[in-house]
């Protein structure tokens, strides 16, 4: 009997858990614009501050494209602003930032949501999928010409306000 309950503990632990990391919501990986990497040398000091952010998997730099791709560890909480701020603290300015981002909801009713933390407010469209990329608006996150473009774009926004993500979903094929 003692066995039993045990087998019947442990099943359901199993499922709990399985259930639980199949429902967390996370960003993977994120394509970003670096401005004014010139060198090998811009490349390689990029790449070390991203690679001093704790959540940070994986770092590959392209000079030629002036960007780079950031793959970050599963199961852990991913800061968008610190991989922003790290191309700043490196010297440079960030150009754009698409991230891909895994929801928990499948139904997207308006265009705010919030989940593990991130509040996301969804600008042109909803997506239409849990897994899509986000290309991210705002100053920490374009060239100033590009959010003047945008702030003209979305006049009734106001991007000063704290503690919202304000993106574009981009969906994958």
């Amino acid at each position: 009997m003692k066995n039993r309950i045990l087998g019947v503990v442990g099943t359901f632990l199993l499922i709990f858990c399985l259930c639980s990391v199949s429902t967390f919501g996370q960003f993977s990986h994120v394509k970003i614009g670096v401005n004014g990497m010139t060198c090998s040398a811009c490349t390689k000091s990029v790449e070390k501050s991203f690679r001093n952010l704790p959540f940070v998997e994986s770092v590959v730099m392209d000079l030629e494209k002036k960007s780079g791709e950031i793959t970050f560890k599963k199961g852990q909480p991913v800061d968008i602003d610190k991989v922003a701020n790290a191309v700043v603290d490196a010297g440079f300015s960030v150009r754009f930032l698409t991230a891909d981002y895994s929801f928990i909801e499948n139904t997207f009713l308006t265009s705010e949501l919030s989940e593990n933390g991130y509040h996301f407010y969804f600008l042109r469209s909803k997506p239409t999928q849990r897994n899509c990329s986000l290309r991210f608006i705002g100053q920490k996150f374009q060239t100033k010409n590009e959010f003047v473009k945008s702030k003209n774009e979305f006049p009734e926004i106001d991007f000063k306000k704290s503690g919202l993500y304000f993106v574009i979903p981009i969906e994958k094929p």
